[in-house]
């Protein structure tokens, strides 16, 4: 449940349309999400938050760093304040993927359509990366 109050009721001036919550386990391990829908027709963005314990810890550190622009498309992966990142835009599809890998384990994942990368970094801003970062593996793991 922590995972999911930490989905706004709207971002981006979008409205949430859908919210679910579980725990996920596979191999011995589990995790909590909760994923969050905004906006319809043309302009759509899934918010997924996912806590991945040790293995999400790891990807922190082990991740690609690249930086890579067409005329119609952008893809970066970065290490910022502790944070894997990863960005990709496509302006032709007016789509971007986010995501961003916090040092507890929690994995922030963005799908947007029809929403610019300003638009996605300001919903960002409104799901406060602060407060998930400050999110304990333990604390997550409540949502079974």
């Amino acid at each position: 449940e922590k995972l999911r109050e930490r989905m706004p009721d709207s971002v981006a001036g979008e409205r949430r349309t859908r919210i679910k919550s579980g725990v996920n386990e596979m191999l011995g391990f589990s995790g909590a999400y909760a994923e969050a829908d905004y906006g319809s027709g043309d302009r759509k963005m899934t918010v997924k938050l996912t806590d991945m314990g040790a293995i999400g810890a790891m990807s922190v550190s082990v991740g690609q760093i690249s930086d890579e622009e067409t005329d119609h498309r952008v893809e970066r992966s970065w290490r910022e304040e502790g944070r894997y990142l990863q960005l990709t835009a496509d302006r032709e599809s007016k789509t971007v993927d986010y995501s961003i890998h916090f040092a507890s384990g929690v994995v922030l994942e963005i799908d947007a359509r029809g929403f610019t990368v300003d638009e996605v970094k300001a919903a960002v801003a409104t799901i406060d990366p602060k407060r998930i970062e400050a999110l304990t593996p333990a604390v997550t793991a409540t949502a079974r």
